[in-house]
């Protein structure tokens, strides 16, 4: 979560056109954002490392910590140990230059028709079942999500504090939906916040780069 809060507000607009056509690297522009996910660290829980995704949802929900760096599909989650627990989201505050921090967002959930399946009529009733108003309104409060329609308005107190930037399109995409899906990020991620090797990790994920590119 910290790469994509960091990475997709700091790093250059076109740090990943120049990455491609080999004009720049990681160990060149990555340095802040190596040195802001490390740091984050002293800021976190002693018992972090031994905490699955299940138990940081729990220990969350019965307030073990006072802020939890998480997305919005966690909270469902979080409330299934403690319904009444009030909580508020914020954009990740990557830089302490407002201008410089956006909402990181992305579509997560796409739905699709194969061009060759033996059923092209139940299909299209089934996605357009899906796409009802009332039943997009039954997901998105039961899954505490942003719809993709612009007529559908999302009432969750959970995320008011978001909804200025999606008003504002304050939002950038997650950085990394824009790497190979070969570079295997976040083994190289976790790898480095167990170690803090910070010159290690830059070459790594450009070597990384590299052997994707190759194929």
């Amino acid at each position: 979560m910290p790469f994509n809060g960091l990475a997709s507000n700091l790093q250059s607009g076109s740090f990943l056109q120049r990455r491609r056509s080999s004009l720049t690297t990681f160990v060149k522009e990555y340095g802040e954002i190596a040195e802001k996910q490390f740091q984050l660290l002293s800021y976190a829980n002693p018992d972090r490392n031994e905490k699955t995704y299940r138990q940081g949802n729990e220990a969350f929900a019965q307030e073990q910590s006072a802020m939890y760096v998480q997305g919005i599909w966690a909270i469902p989650e979080i409330k299934k140990y403690n319904s009444s627990l009030e909580l508020g989201v914020f954009p990740f505050p990557s830089s302490d230059d407002p201008s410089r921090n956006h909402l990181v967002s992305g579509v997560d959930t796409v739905l699709t028709i194969s061009s060759t399946t033996s059923h092209p009529e139940e299909a299209d009733r089934f996605i357009a079942y899906l796409t009802e108003e009332s039943i997009i309104r039954r997901y998105i409060a039961d899954q505490g999500v942003f719809p993709a329609f612009r007529n559908i308005d999302v009432s969750n107190p959970d995320l008011s504090g978001v909804m200025p930037d999606f008003r504002n399109g304050r939002m950038v995409d997650y950085a990394d939906h824009f790497f190979p899906s070969s570079m295997d990020l976040e083994t190289i991620v976790q790898q480095y916040l167990f170690t803090g090797n910070t010159d290690h990790y830059l070459k790594q994920l450009d070597q990384a780069w590299e052997n994707a590119q190759r194929g």
